[in-house]
């Protein structure tokens, strides 16, 4: 109601609420002698919108200055009292919301794609922990960049880190979080210092703390720095290490939107996703899924590595394929032989042989070939590789690093090395490679987490994409 409301010679002017979409009515009564309480209906905000609280203005007579407080009671009935009225004198009130809108989607297809080894959408679990009750909610930046031939994270943080910020800002914001954690690797040294050095920064210019930009809302960060385990990339792993514990991984449910760190509800997400939600909100969702194909909507950050001529970072829509990656971007191999094999998705990737190099590098393309993009990590090898050690350094890898949790991950890869050596001396060739297709097998349907149930995924590869001249000799 943008007419003036007069209660007891008190006149009152109020504006409607701002940046949300829905009936508003605004009631005025009079509590007592220069009292006045005014409430309003909460508006039902768009499905995209994740407005959490709203802020309250007032000012008198013709001060330019607006007063706010902050309602965030959830309720759906809000009302603000105004004591200590003179007579005569008018009062401006208005409400608007405070919080970060329009940054989930209006349906189950997220506009902010997760960048990683689990591909899932970010509004799903943004939209889950912003609907869970809880007195506290935290926002976690997964930056343990264990996976090899990945390096995207690590450059992020040492050039551009207030982007990270900026996003964990706006995810909290929205979720209604106000702690939130970057769990970084230790082999990252700089980025740890880059960060800290960042998030001073951010605190003294008003972006962190306890009233972010004038908005009296609270957030702030903190970084914790990993102690070496490449299974603490697993999300529940990387909350037992932060709190305190043995990193292993935990059994779901529960999700870690609805009982994360500390049992709390909590907002998981690597640097990559969380470093894309400023430039996505500036530019809008729609915007954003005009880039990729089919379900495959935004960017990848891609990064050679490896035998390749040219390596680097490469940040491209999704769809283009192998092969133009490979031959417009990293010039072929460093060694200048021909290039036998290509791992994507780090050391849980397929191997994937020169025939199969005009694969669309999507998420969807990938999984049709028996492979997966993972963080985006692709590593070129050339004519000297032997693809069954490649096949046997993947089991020696998962049983190196396993948590040892469940039995098909600790006894399997243990097991699994031991088959391989044994085709590799070419004891009973056939009947080992049943059992390692066996053993394969178990391990795919019986792990705890993805360490054990992608490990397969290369050896498998290694074994059916490429001719077995290595079993033979």
């Amino acid at each position: 109601q943008n007419a003036p409301l007069t209660s007891g010679g008190i006149i009152i002017n109020a504006q409607p609420l701002a940046n949300v979409t829905g009936p508003e009515t605004l009631t005025v009564t009079t509590n007592g002698p220069g009292s006045v309480k005014l409430a309003w209906n909460r508006p039902r905000p768009p499905a995209q919108a994740l407005v959490q609280a709203y802020q309250i203005q007032q000012r008198i007579d013709t001060e330019t200055v607006w007063s706010s407080a902050v309602d965030n009671t959830g309720s759906q009935v809000s009302a603000y009292q105004l004591d200590n009225l003179q007579p005569g004198s008018t009062y401006y009130f208005r409400v608007s919301a405070i919080t970060a809108s329009y940054v989930t989607p209006p349906s189950n297809t997220a506009s902010i794609a997760v960048v990683g080894a689990a591909p899932a959408p970010a509004g799903i679990k943004w939209r889950t922990v912003l609907e869970a009750d809880s007195d506290q909610k935290y926002v976690v930046c997964n930056a343990d960049e264990g996976d090899s031939g990945t390096f995207a994270d690590r450059i992020l943080m040492e050039s551009d880190p207030f982007t990270l910020i900026e996003g964990m800002a706006i995810a909290a914001l929205a979720v209604g979080a106000t702690v939130g954690y970057i769990y970084i690797r230790s082999e990252y040294p700089d980025a740890v210092n880059r960060m800290n050095s960042a998030l001073d920064i951010a605190r003294n210019s008003g972006y962190l703390g306890t009233n972010i930009c004038g908005s009296h809302r609270e957030f702030d960060i903190e970084i914790r720095v990993g102690a070496g385990s490449y299974v603490c990339g697993e999300e529940t792993a990387m909350l037992e290490s932060l709190e305190g514990k043995r990193g292993v991984v935990r059994s779901k449910p529960p999700l870690p939107a609805l009982a994360g760190l500390f049992g709390r509800p909590t907002v998981i997400n690597n640097v990559l996703t969380l470093a894309s939600v400023p430039e996505i909100i500036r530019r809008g969702g729609v915007e954003y899924q005009t880039r990729g194909v089919d379900r495959s909507r935004g960017t990848q950050v891609f990064q050679l590595g490896g035998n390749v001529k040219c390596g680097g970072i490469i940040e491209l829509a999704f769809g283009i394929t192998l092969r133009e990656l490979i031959e417009n971007f990293g010039s072929g191999t460093a060694s200048g032989r021909p290039l036998k094999a290509v791992q994507v998705g780090g050391p849980l990737g397929a191997y994937l042989n020169s025939e199969q190099l005009d694969v669309s590098l999507d998420y969807e393309s990938m999984l049709e070939i028996d492979a997966m993009l993972g963080h985006g990590g692709v590593v070129l090898f050339d004519q000297s590789v032997n693809m069954l050690k490649q096949a046997r350094f993947a089991m020696e890898f998962c049983a190196e690093e396993s948590c040892g949790k469940c039995t098909p991950c600790r006894i399997g890869s243990t097991r699994g090395v031991e088959v391989i050596d044994r085709i590799i001396a070419g004891e009973d060739r056939e009947n080992n490679l049943d059992l390692l297709n066996d053993l394969c097998e178990l391990m795919t349907e019986g792990s705890l987490c993805a360490m054990g149930g992608l490990t397969p995924l290369p050896v498998r590869s290694a074994l059916v994409n490429f001719p077995m001249e290595e079993v033979s000799k």
